[in-house]
């Protein structure tokens, strides 16, 4: 039986190596309306930073996306399709905090009100 080879095309860089970029930004979305949520994804894929080797070594600048469950629902992701991703994910991190490790300063009563919700929907 032969190994499964691995599309590096469909698969984020920062998934399968760690860039150890000196300078990050981070930007954190929330989805309102279906259409122009759609919109922007469709506008960023293109430039997602994929696993594929370099040539030449980093490139300058690198981009990934990430999405929360909440941010999979805006999307109009069916439910039935969300279940199929693992519970860990599913329950979010305020409802794992405790199994986490989020105690004393770090509980979530003490995160930043953004993080308190399900405001964010994408990274």
């Amino acid at each position: 039986m032969s190994a499964m080879r691995l599309d590096l095309a469909d698969i984020q860089g920062n998934i399968l190596r760690g860039y150890r970029t000196p300078v990050a930004r981070y930007v954190f979305l929330r989805f309102d309306e279906l259409s122009a949520a759609a919109q922007i994804v469709n506008a960023v894929t293109d430039d997602i930073t994929t696993a594929v080797e370099w040539d030449g070594g980093m490139p300058e600048s690198t981009m990934n996306i990430a999405f929360t469950v909440a941010g999979l629902k805006a999307l109009g992701i069916p439910s039935d399709t969300l279940e199929l991703f693992p519970s860990d994910f599913r329950q979010g991190m305020r409802a794992r905090a405790r199994k986490l490790g989020d105690l004393s300063e770090s509980d979530p009563d003490n995160w930043e009100p953004l993080w308190q919700t399900d405001a964010v929907h994408c990274s």
